[in-house]
């Protein structure tokens, strides 16, 4: 009778050739890990300084408005022509009121559908009432 012919593929020892599957797999396995590792830290941190500078540019606008005199008596196209002039022209804001007595609403343009929108929310005392605005600010 003749021997009995395995599936060894050439291979003398079986073990050796079920160890290089294992390493094989493990090896797919890590590099699948590594690259979807990498791909959502590159995604999670791509520019995370445009927000934090669309935030300050905001709250720093709100402050002049606030410490000029602009949220005592509001005045909407006051406001309007204040961040017309001094806005930098790369950036759009809008202002809203987001609670109080107080009523404002100035846009220097109109909110954009496809880019991020930073918004900001500050508190401030107009006619002796406690009012709060919400304010967006966008790069054009």
């Amino acid at each position: 009778m003749a021997p009995k012919q395995s599936w060894n593929f050439g291979f003398k020892d079986k073990k050796g050739f079920v160890f290089t599957l294992d390493v094989l797999i493990a090896l797919v396995l890590v590099v699948g890990i590594l690259f979807t590792s990498s791909y959502f830290i590159n995604k999670k941190i791509q520019d995370p300084y445009i927000s934090l500078q669309l935030m300050h540019i905001g709250s720093d606008f709100i402050n002049l408005l606030d410490n000029q005199g602009y949220f005592n008596d509001i005045n909407h196209d006051k406001i309007k022509s204040y961040l017309d002039t001094n806005l930098p022209s790369q950036y759009g804001m809008h202002i809203q009121n987001s609670g109080g007595s107080c009523v404002l609403d100035v846009q220097t343009d109109t909110l954009p559908s496809n880019k991020k929108i930073v918004s900001g929310k500050e508190f401030f005392i107009s006619n002796g009432n406690f009012c709060s605005l919400k304010y967006e600010v966008w790069l054009k």
